[in-house]
């Protein structure tokens, strides 16, 4: 594993945990991640996961 895979496996690892409470924004999370944006967070999802960060906020809430 890459220093950059890893770097990249913490992120999302941390934004998961993150995205299970509502009361914080996307950017937010996505900022708090080390990622620049929004969007940017989207891009990463959608490649990873086939969908993107609100998605799978809705998948964790229920």
């Amino acid at each position: 594993m890459t220093v950059h895979q890893y770097l990249s496996d913490v992120r999302i690892s941390r934004s998961k945990q993150l995205l299970k409470d509502e009361s914080s924004s996307i950017d937010s999370i996505a900022r708090q991640c080390g990622y620049p944006n929004q969007s940017y967070l989207n891009q990463v999802y959608k490649r990873i996961f086939g969908y993107s960060p609100s998605e799978y906020r809705m998948r964790c809430v229920d």
